[in-house]
């Protein structure tokens, strides 16, 4: 917290801003959220295909 402070309240001209830190120096962020909201939807779809597969199978 103490950094998103300092962050937030530090007076920055535009050629000295803070950079987050989940941007990288090239300019890649990292997809923390995006991947694991990709990985529910993928488990969920999982299932589905999962459960459709079993009823074909079970007459």
């Amino acid at each position: 917290m103490r950094k998103i402070a300092g962050y937030l309240t530090k007076n920055r001209s535009e050629k000295n801003q803070k950079i987050a830190q989940s941007t990288h120096e090239k300019g890649y962020i990292k997809p923390r959220k995006t991947f694991w909201r990709n990985s529910k939807q993928l488990l969920c779809l999982f299932r589905v295909v999962y459960n459709q597969m079993v009823h074909k199978m079970i007459p």
